[in-house]
């Protein structure tokens, strides 16, 4: 665990990726989604392979932290992985899968830029800039009416 003297609320969990292959880097992100996905402790949530964050609450802290913690680890499996094998990714490996459109998204999210969850609800890469620039309140009431 890191500390967080920004905020003491938030906290941030270090992991150790498995670079194995992509059910080694997939499934431990998946766990945590279904441990912290519905916390009532932690509304905000950020996982990827390499971290979990955590929040009571959204913030501009929480936000900068998701989306340094994102920059590194996008900058680190890209080195780790080389552009060769992350170009074959875009099929997991095998271009005969045929996954569907959401299934192909989870899985890319889980692997490369991480999930976010504000109040259990997914929040689409798209949607985060809604989510901090128009007001954390309305975006957190939104979901919760919705």
């Amino acid at each position: 665990m890191i500390d967080n003297e920004k905020n003491p609320a938030i906290i941030t969990y270090q992991h150790r990726p498995d670079f194995n292959g992509w059910e080694e880097l997939v499934q431990p992100v998946n766990e945590r989604v279904s441990k912290y996905r519905r916390s009532k402790e932690f509304r905000c949530v950020y996982l990827n392979p390499a971290v979990t964050i955590l929040s009571p609450e959204p913030s501009k802290v929480f936000y900068e932290q998701a989306k340094q913690h994102q920059a590194e680890w996008c900058k680190r499996i890209k080195q780790t992985l080389g552009k060769h094998r992350l170009e074959k990714t875009k099929d997991f490996g095998d271009p005969a899968l045929k996954l569907n459109r959401k299934l192909k998204f989870m899985l890319r999210s889980l692997t490369y830029t991480g999930v976010l969850f504000i109040h259990g609800e997914l929040i689409q890469p798209h949607r985060w800039k809604d989510s901090e620039v128009h007001g954390r309140n309305k975006l957190s009431t939104a979901i919760q009416e919705g």
